[in-house]
C-alpha cells in the first residue's frame, strides 16, 4: 500500500516559513474560538478547557541570530589561509634556518627571494533529524472538543488556526530541532561524532593543525586564556581589553572591524556577573555591586543600567570606549563550583572589512534535490524554507509521523579574530537555569514527576485512545 498524504507535508511547509521560528510558532500559545475541535480532549490538554496555551518554554537563540546562516552546496569546504610572508630564510623547514636574508649580497647580485605559508582548515556539515510521535489514520480528524481550538498568536501564522496533530507533531520536532542544532553550535565535535558540526568549543581553540598536512597553524590560532576556574575579579576587565585590542588590531589589516560585528557570548549568569565589576570601573569593589571607593552608589547604578543595555539588548563591555556587544547564550555549559558557576566567555567576529569571516551554513537541498523525483524515493519527501529543512512522512500500516532534516555547520574563515576565556567562575545568589533539556540545570527540574507522567505520546482531541 501507497500512502500518501500531501495535505500533511502542506500544512508543515507553511509551518516551517520562519528561518528563526521555525518550530515555536504553535508552541507559542493559543486562545479559545468554536467551530473547530481538534487539539483540545483529555490528553495534554483540559476537555473544553478555557484557559489560553501558553509556552513555558526557555528559547535561546540570540548567537544564531547574530551569526546569520547561508545557503551551501560544498561539503566539505576548505578554508584556506596565508599564514606568513618573509625573505629568503624566515622559513625552517627544508633545512632553512629560521634567519631571515634582508639584504643583497653585493652590487649587482641577486636579489632575495621571498617565502611564505599557509593554512587549510577543514570544515563539515553535520546532520540532525528529528521526528515527531505516531498518529493514526484513524484517529486524525476525531473532534473531542469543539469549543477550544489553538491559534497561532505571533508570526505569519499570528490568528490562523492550529487545526490538525500533523502540524503539532511537525512542530514538537522541528522545536527539538532547534534545541539540538543550538546544543551543537556550543558542543558539537565533528571529529569525536560524525553527525556533529563543530562547535565553538573546537573551533575557538589551540593548538590549530592544517588539515592535510597536520602542521601547528599558529598565526591563524584564537587567543586562548585559561582563568582557571577560579572567582572572577577585577582583572577580568583588563582580560577582556587585552583580547579585544588585539582582535581589533589584526582586523586593521583586512579593512576593519564593526562595532556590532565584534561581540561577547556568555552566559547569562556571567553577563550579569561582569556588569557587576564594569559598572564600578573594576576598580576594588570585588564584584559586590556599589560599594566602591571612588564612584558613588548613584553613578554605580546609572552605569549599570547604562551597560544592561547594548547594539542587542543584552550589555555591553567597553574597550577604550568603544562599545563591544554582549550575546547572551545559556547553551554555553556551565559546571557548578560552589559558591560559584563555571563557564567560557567567547570573543567572536563575524565580519571584517567587506567580508563575512564567521556565520552558520545549511546544506540547500533545494539546490541539491532538484530534478530528484523525491517522493518515488522517500514517502511525501519535501523541501521547505527555502531549502534549508528536508521533511517526509514514515508509515507503517495506518501510522506515521513526521520527520524533520537539516544539515548545518558554523563556517570560521579568521579563527584570529576570536577569542575564548575558559574557566571563568562568577558569583551568583540564585542558581541559574538553562535552556538545555540535558543540562542538571535545565529550567524544569528532572526529579519532577511530571516528567515522567507527560513523556509518552498523546492526541489532543480524541479522549479515547493514545500511543504508547
Amino acid at each position: 500500500m501507497e500512502l500518501r498524504n500531501e495535505k500533511v507535508l502542506e500544512r508543515l511547509a507553511k509551518f516551517m516559513l520562519d528561518d528563526e521560528t521555525t518550530g515555536q510558532k504553535v508552541s507559542q500559545g493559543g486562545s479559545a474560538s468554536p467551530l473547530s475541535a481538534l487539539m483540545y480532549g483529555t490528553g495534554m490538554f483540559s476537555y473544553c478547557g478555557g484557559n489560553e496555551l501558553v509556552s513555558a518554554l526557555i528559547t535561546d537563540d540570540n548567537l544564531s541570530t547574530w551569526m546569520g546562516a547561508l545557503p551551501s552546496v560544498v561539503d566539505p569546504d576548505w578554508i584556506k589561509t596565508l599564514s606568513w610572508v618573509g625573505p629568503t630564510g624566515t622559513s625552517t623547514s627544508g633545512g632553512g634556518t629560521g634567519t631571515p636574508s634582508w639584504d643583497r649580497d653585493g652590487e649587482c647580485e641577486d636579489c632575495q627571494s621571498v617565502e611564505w605559508g599557509k593554512c587549510e582548515l577543514l570544515t563539515c556539515f553535520g546532520e540532525i533529524c528529528k521526528s515527531g510521535a505516531d498518529l493514526k489514520l484513524t484517529q486524525v480528524g476525531l473532534m473531542g472538543c469543539n469549543k477550544e481550538p489553538i491559534y497561532y498568536i505571533r508570526g505569519p501564522h499570528a490568528g490562523k488556526r492550529v487545526d490538525n496533530d500533523q502540524v503539532w507533531q511537525a512542530a514538537l520536532a522541528s522545536f527539538v530541532l532547534k534545541q539540538d542544532f543550538e546544543r551543537l553550535m556550543i558542543v558539537g565535535n565533528h571529529t569525536a561524532n560524525s553527525m556533529h558540526f563543530d562547535g565553538l568549543q573546537v573551533l575557538i581553540n589551540s593548538p590549530l593543525y592544517d588539515a592535510r598536512n597536520g602542521c601547528r597553524c599558529q598565526a591563524e590560532e584564537p587567543i586562548i586564556e585559561d582563568w582557571g576556574s577560579a572567582a572572577m575579579s577585577s582583572n577580568i576587565c583588563n582580560i577582556i581589553s587585552s583580547m579585544v585590542r588585539r582582535i581589533r588590531y589584526r582586523g586593521t589589516f583586512l579593512g576593519g572591524i564593526g562595532q556590532e560585528d565584534l561581540v561577547l557570548v556568555m552566559t547569562s549568569l556571567m553577563r550579569d556577573a561582569l556588569l557587576d565589576f564594569a559598572s564600578c570601573g573594576c576598580g576594588p569593589c570585588a564584584g559586590t555591586q556599589y560599594n566602591e571607593v571612588n564612584i558613588s552608589p548613584l553613578s554605580a547604578r546609572q552605569e549599570r543600567a547604562r551597560l544592561a543595555m547594548g547594539s542587542f539588548g543584552m550589555g555591553m563591555f567597553e574597550v577604550d570606549g568603544i562599545p563591544v556587544p554582549i550575546v547572551t547564550n545559556d547553551w554555553i555549559p556551565q559546571t557548578s563550583t560552589a559558591p560559584y558557576f563555571c563557564s567560557d566567555i567567547y570573543m567572536l567576529t563575524r565580519r571584517v572589512g567587506g567580508m563575512r569571516v564567521m556565520y552558520s551554513e545549511y546544506q540547500d537541498f533545494a539546490s541539491t534535490l532538484s530534478g530528484v523525483p523525491m517522493a518515488d524515493l522517500v514517502l511525501g519527501a519535501k523541501v521547505t524554507d527555502g531549502g534549508r529543512f528536508l521533511t517526509w512522512s514514515k508509515y507503517e500500516n495506518e501510522c506515521f509521523n513526521q520527520t524533520v532534516l537539516m544539515k548545518p555547520r558554523i563556517t570560521l574563515r579568521a579563527p584570529w579574530l576570536t577569542g575564548r576565556i575558559t574557566n571563568v567562575c562568577s558569583p551568583f545568589d540564585i542558581p541559574p537555569i538553562t535552556p538545555n533539556p540535558d543540562d542538571a540545570d535545565y529550567f524544569f527540574a528532572g526529579d519532577d514527576p511530571c516528567r515522567e507522567t507527560l513523556a509518552r505520546s498523546e492526541y489532543f482531541y480524541s479522549g479515547c485512545q493514545t500511543l504508547a
